[in-house]
């Protein structure tokens, strides 16, 4: 009955000369003879996933406000506010940070320039000094004074940095998403993380860090579904929760003003700016 179904349609469409058709001997209802469905979120490579989630958030020159108020046992310890400013020129991510608030950090500045080969430029300008250090690659994943925020948490990842281990669909606050195991090619302050990222605009919603293979995670940062603010081309967070689950510290890190794709001068990413610049010349106020 399915041989002479299958013959009917394909003489109806002028093919039935031209294609044979082998089913098995035993073969049961027409639907068994199909592969089975792939989850659509499995259809994109694990590389592509991440490429494109690197991309949501780092891939676009960008000015913003940054407010980070730290906790312990739900009293506020620190505030900081930092101005963020990013461009990318010739093709490499310059990354300045401008702490600017009434406490130890006040002045502080860093400038991260990427190079094509070899470690990337770090520089930070120490108010107290009044000069400018190089700031060791290994120093990346120090942690922004009285804050469980690493330096690195703010920079541009890539793709090539990372080795992806393992990957899932797991569901996320009701949500499906999916799930990549990525291994630091740097020796930084983990071993592994795992990386949560929605499927509608490859937004990272969560990274977890783990110290040790299959122990609980020491340290996460989460975004907020709820709010995630969207421009034309990505969709970006204007919160973290970034917790250490060791300590029992927490930091919420604020994104305000956000600007996506605004004018800065190259000129602005470089060691005169870290010393001869009173404040940048990014927001009025």
């Amino acid at each position: 009955m399915i041989r002479r179904r299958l013959r009917s349609l394909l003489l109806a469409l002028g093919l039935g000369g031209a294609v044979a058709i082998a089913l098995p001997v035993h073969a049961g209802p027409f639907e068994d003879a199909l592969p089975l469905a792939v989850d659509p979120l499995l259809r994109s490579s694990a590389r592509e996933v991440l490429e494109r989630a690197f991309d949501n958030l780092y891939g676009c020159d960008l000015a913003e406000r940054v407010e980070l108020v730290t906790t312990k046992r739900g009293e506020v310890v620190r505030r900081h506010e930092v101005t963020l400013a990013r461009k990318r020129i010739d093709g490499l991510t310059h990354t300045l940070l401008d702490y600017r608030m009434g406490n130890e950090l006040y002045g502080l500045r860093s400038l991260r320039i990427e190079r094509r080969r070899g470690s990337h430029d770090r520089f930070l300008f120490l108010p107290e000094l009044g000069r400018v250090r190089r700031f060791g690659s290994a120093q990346r994943a120090d942690q922004v004074l009285g804050t469980n925020l690493h330096f690195v948490d703010l920079e541009a990842r890539h793709i090539d940095d990372f080795a992806i281990v393992g990957r899932s669909v797991e569901t996320l606050g009701g949500e499906r998403v999916h799930r990549l195991v990525v291994e630091p090619l740097l020796d930084l302050h983990y071993r592994y993380a795992e990386v949560w990222i929605e499927p509608a605009h490859y937004a990272i919603r969560e990274v977890r860090y783990h110290r040790e293979k299959g122990g609980p995670p020491s340290r996460s940062i989460r975004a907020p579904s709820e709010e995630m603010v969207p421009f034309p081309d990505r969709v970006l967070p204007s919160h973290w929760i970034i917790e250490d689950h060791e300590t029992g510290v927490r930091t919420d890190v604020y994104f305000r003003r956000i600007r996506v794709g605004p004018a800065l001068a190259d000129s602005l990413f470089s060691l005169r700016t870290l010393v001869a610049t009173p404040r940048l010349p990014i927001f009025r106020d």
